[in-house]
């Protein structure tokens, strides 16, 4: 049986964070944006013993919208993300940086190769890491030498959309857009063990019938809805 049960608030308000579960159960949460919408440097550990939020490290640098991964060793790779700072804008972000669990603190290591926001990060098989933004925004992250490099994707006529991710097995996982545009956001496989990619000649969404009678506002509900469509 499953349930939900109110958890105690965050130290800071914080939304747009990533929660990573470190080795010993306790979670981590990196970063996120704050009530003014600013980027947080801040992040907080949840420990479900105690069930109490605690102050962790500050980053090196304030990110949104990033990824973290959980690393062999039990620190945790961050990556990317945007930055919003009063008077400045939002910036996009390639830095990365790595928490040591042990030390309680965050390292710098190389920046990515480009910037990446929104994007996902898998382990492989010899423990470097996989970060996928799109099926033409791949990079490396190498663990022996704390360096990223860039994968050849496959080109296309992007339209800028936003990919999501779904691990189907060991080794696959499927890279499908919020929006699907035959020609323009193909949907991909990403296989991990031979860091191949096959492209997929589908329309998840040509069977989809939209109601007319719909209101705008529940069409555009309707739209949003069928991007997230499970594919087999």
């Amino acid at each position: 049986q499953y349930s939900f049960k109110r958890m105690p608030n965050f130290i800071v308000p914080r939304s747009g964070m990533s929660a990573t579960v470190l080795q010993d159960g306790r979670v981590l949460f990196i970063g996120g944006n704050d009530n003014s919408d600013l980027s947080l440097k801040s992040t907080e550990i949840y420990d479900p013993k105690t069930n109490k939020f605690y102050k962790a490290g500050d980053l090196n640098e304030a990110r949104t919208f990033h990824a973290a991964i959980l690393l062999k060793n039990g620190d945790v790779l961050v990556t990317g993300g945007n930055k919003y700072e009063k008077g400045k804008g939002r910036t996009s972000l390639k830095s990365a940086e790595i928490y040591k669990t042990k030390e309680n603190k965050f390292v710098k290591v190389n920046d990515m190769q480009e910037v990446m926001l929104l994007h996902k990060m898998y382990m492989l098989k010899n423990n470097n890491i996989v970060v996928l933004e799109s099926p033409n925004e791949i990079q490396i992250f190498d663990i022996k030498t704390d360096t990223f490099k860039k994968m050849q994707g496959i080109p296309y006529d992007s339209i800028g959309c936003s990919y999501k991710f779904v691990e189907m097995n060991d080794d696959e996982i499927l890279m499908y857009p919020f929006y699907y545009q035959q020609g323009k956001t193909p949907i991909v496989v990403f296989n991990k063990k031979d860091l191949s990619l096959k492209k997929l000649d589908i329309n998840p969404f040509q069977n989809i019938k939209y109601n007319t009678n719909l209101s705008q506002t529940d069409r555009k509900s309707t739209r949003l809805n069928s991007s997230h469509i499970p594919l087999s």
